[in-house]
């Protein structure tokens, strides 16, 4: 949604937090998967996979120097980790390592995950309308 506001360094270091974040829980969603495959043409950049083994999240949070520019990032990682609709344990701790690097206002994270929610469930309830199908929270039900 605001990922187009980011410099070149910052798209990189983004998908390499984003692949980070899908694959910290060890759960790998089809949805979080195809919501980082968007955000890349998005970014006008091409989706590769990245080896995340030499990953280290303080030097990836570092080329990010705008304030607005982490915000967008907090922004869209939660958008990615409530693609399941539910915040893991480690999920949870990975926001609160990047809120805690940037030292975000305190009322920041609580409204920005609060929005991101909002958003994914807007998402679903677009993608439903538009496919004529029940949104994947309904059929779960």
């Amino acid at each position: 949604m605001f990922l187009y506001t980011l410099n070149d360094r910052e798209k990189r270091a983004f998908l390499a937090i984003a692949d980070y974040a899908v694959s910290i829980d060890d759960e790998t969603g089809l949805g979080e998967e195809n919501l980082v495959r968007m955000q890349c043409q998005e970014m006008g950049i091409e989706y590769e996979e990245l080896d995340l083994r030499d990953f280290n999240l303080e030097d990836a949070l570092y080329i990010f120097e705008s304030n607005q520019s982490r915000k967008v990032l907090f922004f869209e990682i939660c958008t990615i980790l409530f693609m399941d609709h539910e915040l893991k344990v480690k999920e949870k701790q990975l926001l609160d390592r990047i809120d805690r690097y940037y030292d975000f206002p305190r009322d920041y994270m609580p409204a920005a995950t609060d929005h991101a929610r909002k958003y994914v469930q807007l998402f679903f309830e677009g993608r439903a309308i538009i496919s004529g199908r029940p949104s994947q929270e309904e059929s779960e039900n």
